[in-house]
């Protein structure tokens, strides 16, 4: 599958009383049939965490849960993001991803400091970088992006090749009328480069979710 989808739930609940709750995202996969439903992401946040810190900066642990036939969705990953210093360029915000059963390291994403665009460095189990992602900051979709207007506007991610610098692969915020026929809302499509492995997807997949907290939950600040 060389293209997912990842749809965020919608929170009545949230949109009614402006109470922040632990988000869930729902992820899907391209086939010859349309988009199928893959796997779910459920984050795991304590109430203090989401109400006295900002989501760029605090400590995030989510759930990849895989689809399977029973109605228990089996956890195969999990999503840590440590609480980083939020002054200026300390402390970048950084993601690391394990396997449920074994707790083996499968990679690590680092958002690197720069004054002139959204910058990302996606690492193997070894520390090899694996892949470049770059977004420019003057992009309707981030400047405005808690808006109508940013809403409605481009949020391009180019995932790039750190030997050849060859544009491989890109995460873009989606919004209703480009939803690809998953659901109406806001959706992040991820179209994965050639090679990608299984855990450079889940890498990828991850930075997706990442670039939503930084980016687009209400209250978000870098």
């Amino acid at each position: 599958k060389k293209t997912f989808i990842i749809k965020q739930e919608l929170e009545y609940f949230e949109i009614i009383t402006g109470f922040e709750r632990n988000t869930s995202y729902n992820i899907f996969g391209e086939t010859s049939e349309g988009y199928k439903y893959l796997f779910k992401c459920k984050e795991n946040t304590g109430c203090l965490a989401r109400w006295l810190c900002p989501t760029a900066t605090r400590k995030l642990h989510m759930n990849f849960l895989k689809n399977s036939s029973n109605d228990k969705p089996e956890n195969i990953v999990n999503f840590l993001k440590p609480f980083k210093c939020p002054f200026f360029c300390l402390g970048r915000p950084e993601i690391f991803l394990e396997l449920e059963e074994s707790k083996e390291k499968i990679g690590r994403i680092l958002e690197v400091f720069s004054c002139s665009e959204h910058l990302y460095e996606i690492y193997d189990s070894e520390e090899k970088i694996k892949y470049i992602v770059k977004g420019k900051c003057c992009q309707c979709g981030l400047l405005f992006s808690n808006t109508i207007l940013g809403r409605i506007g481009e949020a391009l991610f180019n995932i790039i090749d750190p030997e050849t610098k060859e544009e491989i692969g890109s995460i873009s915020r989606q919004t209703s009328a480009m939803s690809e026929g998953v659901n109406d809302g806001e959706n992040f499509k991820i179209n994965f480069p050639e090679k990608a492995s299984t855990n450079d997807k889940l890498l990828l997949m991850a930075l997706g979710l990442m670039i939503d907290y930084q980016n687009f939950e209400i209250g978000s600040t870098n």
